[in-house]
């Protein structure tokens, strides 16, 4: 029976308890951390290929992009939690997991990092290097419809919100680390031929507040409403699943106890 109770415990997202003041901070640290270093993979990866004399430069887009997930997974559980993308805390409210005012503070802390990260981005970066920033907000790719855009952002923020609400709730270092950044990398080489894809409206928001590239219409459905209707999604279908596991666990140690009791007698 205990081993019934620790297979329901998988399925809830535990973290330790964080003050909402360390969980603020840590977020914008991160997040201008990440907004201003991955602002130059591309750029790194053009070198990269012209070291190496490799000419498949998404590839090696995909493998800086690795390199930088590897780095960041240490960073966030260092600077106490850090979830760096709205939707995360989007899907931790709606599946009913977490303090709601210590997440909604955890994204105020993310917008103003991404602000800042994008700031610093362009300060500290030589023009010369900054000529693909523009490209960071995302955009609907040529033919791609608005709804075909909004349908690609809000599935992709479905499932990677699901993994990661899975991978938070797993014991297994391999699971919490790896399978999200594999999903990360399958969700960003299918997005990639419709919206980029972004996945994340803060880092969409900074980076279309410099150069203005997204339509109001196509900035509001595919890089704020879509994401959140993704994660909402995810939480609902994560909350649901939670449900029916706890009542299955409890429904069969019931029986179990039933069972011992008439055998007792």
């Amino acid at each position: 029976m205990a081993s019934k109770h620790k297979k329901a415990k998988k399925i809830t997202v535990a973290s330790a308890p964080v003050s909402w003041q360390l969980a603020l901070l840590g977020e914008c640290i991160v997040t201008c951390l990440w907004v201003s270093i991955s602002s130059c993979f591309a750029e790194v990866a053009q070198v990269l290929c012209e070291l190496t004399e490799i000419k498949d430069e998404f590839s090696m887009n995909i493998a800086v992009l690795i390199m930088g997930l590897l780095f960041l997974t240490p960073v966030c559980k260092f600077f106490w939690g850090a979830l760096i993308n709205p939707v995360h805390n989007v899907a931790l409210i709606v599946s009913g997991q977490g303090d709601v005012k210590v997440n909604i503070l955890r994204m105020v802390g993310q917008l103003a990092g991404a602000l800042l990260g994008t700031y610093a981005a362009m300060l500290l970066t030589p023009v010369v290097y900054q000529g693909r920033f523009h490209q960071l907000s995302g955009g609907l790719r040529d033919g791609v419809a608005l709804e075909l855009g909004f349908a690609c952002e809000a599935v992709l923020t479905m499932i990677l919100n699901l993994i990661f609400l899975y991978s938070m709730g797993a014991k297994r270092k391999a699971v919490t680390t790896w399978v999200p950044l594999v999903i990360t990398i399958i969700n960003i080489c299918v997005g990639a031929q419709f919206t980029g894809p972004s996945l994340n409206p803060y880092v969409s928001f900074s980076w279309n507040f410099v150069y203005q590239k997204h339509s109001f219409s196509e900035h509001v459905a595919v890089f704020w409403l879509a994401p959140i209707v993704g994660a909402c999604m995810a939480g609902v279908a994560w909350r649901l699943f939670s449900q029916r596991s706890s009542t299955g666990v409890k429904l069969k140690a019931a029986k179990i106890k039933s069972a011992m009791t008439k055998k007792a007698q």
